[in-house]
């Protein structure tokens, strides 16, 4: 059951992918790898979490300070300057230097991100906590003798964050209170004088200007204290060596993305994995404009020839339905004549009032319906679908499916799935998880509690999209017995479920139907255990889910029963005859809000 004030992860991944959404206009994308964190070129990445964990409040909130964090890194930071930066400090064997800039750098960035974005706050207020708490930790283990300066990055970042408007948080006070005890009362004024001007930067260039300026001035302090003696040879060269002794020191600090992975690590050890993909960084999507190989195979033009005989294959079970819902929805129509109207139709009751001048003696015309639908159509593209002609009878069933529901109000799209092993992503991700696999092998293991459950990238198929034109995606759909073909081996019912349900669930309609046709078990080749029943725990637990949001679904099993685990709404089609008696059928008593 899930605790009160907690979120379920893979409703924190739904959020995010709608984030992603969102930035994606910005070519910022969001993705899911391993138990890694931290900013990739334009990608924001975030550890991949059991979509069965639920984080609590506390871990939802820093979760969601990391992303507008790391959104204010990618949009207001110039990242090639702080790379340079960070080179030559590391190359002059002077950490302090590098942790000085990041100190500044990064409170300048959340100050943006707040300005830009109001519900930041909260957020970036949590992360503040979190990585405090880890800074307290460290103040409280910390060696008294140790130089004061050391404790200079950690402190500029809270003053900062607390200056930016963080300031009612106890974490922030407590580790400012501890930490100057660690310095003498110059060295903690000297402290807030430098974090007053953080507010004042104007760009990344300004802010690493200042981490120079401070840590020369740490240096100066240090060899001279408040002495300002005359430029010689003899004084250079004491500082010069005071640069390298002071700079040597790390700093303490505490990276948001440190702090993130200590308030998420219970859910990273994967000891109570029920479902977890390695990554969802590689996963794509296709249509008939898509470029890649999917996307040639979509716009084959034998493909128009071949939608026109399955079309006539169906004709009968096609006009039937359509028959069916189009009698259906004219009786639940209700149509009405609205009176005192500008314009419309002269209503004969007031005549008089017409006679006398005014003006509202008009009727006109309303209909309204309850039929007001969007449906997704999500069909299985995994290998399996070969057999027995299922992928055809999969195709002819999706093709009776949209010409029935053209001709109504109801909105509907059509997507097919697969786990892709044969193109450059599924190639891209394997060199990944090897690498990974190098640099984290305690954690990486086939057989071990560790692991994951999807090591191979899934790729979602647009056959038709809510606001296309059928005519334009006919020729698309008569490909969907041929994919099966093209070594999309696997399927990942549960994630591609989800997958669909993030576009459905946005649309306005107030009714939602997902529909999944699909011919077994959820399989993976590439899966932490040889039999995975947690896959088929997954994809319960998801249309649970899904259903519990008030979206109806229908699992259509292809010659193959396998959908009455899964659906608490299920039919099995085995030919061309079954479609109108069963799957048809009930579909039209979904659309039409009749009990299966």
């Amino acid at each position: 059951m899930k605790r009160a004030g907690s979120i379920t992860a893979q409703a924190f991944v739904h959020e995010c992918r709608g984030t992603s959404r969102t930035f994606g206009r910005k070519k910022i994308a969001i993705v899911f790898r391993g138990n890694m964190v931290g900013v990739d070129g334009d990608k924001i990445i975030y550890p991949s979490l059991d979509m069965a964990a639920e984080l609590d409040e506390f871990q939802w909130a820093v979760s969601r300070g990391y992303i507008d964090h790391a959104t204010g890194r990618l949009r207001h930071s110039d990242l090639d300057q702080l790379r340079r930066y960070n080179q030559q400090a590391n190359k002059a064997k002077c950490p302090l230097k590098r942790d000085i800039a990041a100190s500044i750098e990064d409170p300048r960035i959340e100050r943006l991100v707040m300005q830009n974005y109001k519900g930041a706050s909260g957020n970036l207020s949590a992360v503040t906590s979190a990585v405090c708490r880890t800074l307290n930790e460290q103040v409280e283990a910390s060696d008294q003798q140790a130089p004061w300066y050391q404790w200079l990055p950690a402190t500029l970042t809270a003053m900062g964050r607390k200056l930016n408007g963080i300031d009612d948080n106890r974490e922030i006070d407590q580790f400012l209170a501890a930490v100057k005890q660690q310095m003498t009362d110059d060295h903690y004024q000297m402290c807030e004088a430098w974090a007053t001007r953080i507010g004042g930067l104007e760009s990344t260039e300004a802010a690493l200007t200042l981490a120079d300026e401070i840590f020369d001035a740490i240096v100066h302090f240090e060899e001279y204290g408040e002495d300002d003696p005359s430029e010689t040879p003899e004084n250079d060269s004491a500082l010069d060596r005071r640069s390298s002794e002071v700079g040597k020191k790390q700093g303490h600090s505490c990276d948001v993305s440190i702090a993130l992975k200590a308030v998420i690590g219970e859910h990273l050890k994967g000891e109570k994995t029920i479902y977890r993909a390695w990554s969802t960084e590689f996963d794509t999507w296709s249509n008939r404009r898509s470029g890649d190989n999917i996307g040639e195979i979509l716009r084959q033009p034998k493909l128009r020839d071949q939608y026109q005989q399955a079309l006539s294959e169906t004709a009968g079970q096609i006009n039937a339905l359509r028959r069916k819902l189009e009698r259906s929805l004219a009786a639940k129509r209700d149509i009405r004549w609205a009176g005192a109207a500008l314009q419309g139709r002269l209503d004969n009751r007031r005549l008089v009032n017409a006679y006398n001048g005014d003006e509202d003696v008009f009727t006109v015309r309303r209909e309204d319906t309850d039929i007001a639908t969007a449906v997704s159509v999500l069909v299985d593209l995994s290998t399996s679908m070969v057999k027995e002609n299922k992928g055809h009878l999969a195709m002819l069933a999706t093709i009776a499916l949209a010409e029935a529901l053209e001709k109504t109000d109801v909105s509907y799209e059509i997507l097919g799935f697969c786990t892709n092993r044969d193109d450059e992503r599924n190639h891209e991700m394997k060199v990944a998880v090897r690498q990974y696999q190098r640099e984290h092998p305690d954690e990486f293991s086939y057989s071990g509690k560790l692991n994951y459950s999807r090591y191979e990238p899934i790729n979602m198929v647009e056959f038709k999209g809510y606001h296309d034109n059928l005519n334009k995606c006919r020729a698309s759909m008569a490909a969907i017995d041929q994919l099966p073909y093209k070594c999309y081996v696997g399927n990942c019912d549960g994630e591609s479920l989800l997958l669909a349900y993030d576009r459905l669930r946005i649309r306005q309609e107030p009714r939602k139907v997902l529909m999944v046709l699909s011919d077994g078990a959820p399989h993976i080749r590439a899966c932490k255990v040889e039999a995975p029943p947690h896959l088929g725990e997954h994809l319960k637990q998801v249309v649970s889910e899904i259903e519990a949001d008030g979206v109806e679904t229908l699992g259509i099993g292809i010659v193959d029963d396998s959908v009455q685990e899964y659906y608490p709404n299920h039919v099995v089609v085995h030919d061309v005859d079954s479609l109108v008696s069963t799957a048809l059928d009930q579909v039209a008593r979904i659309l039409l809000g009749k009990t299966l």
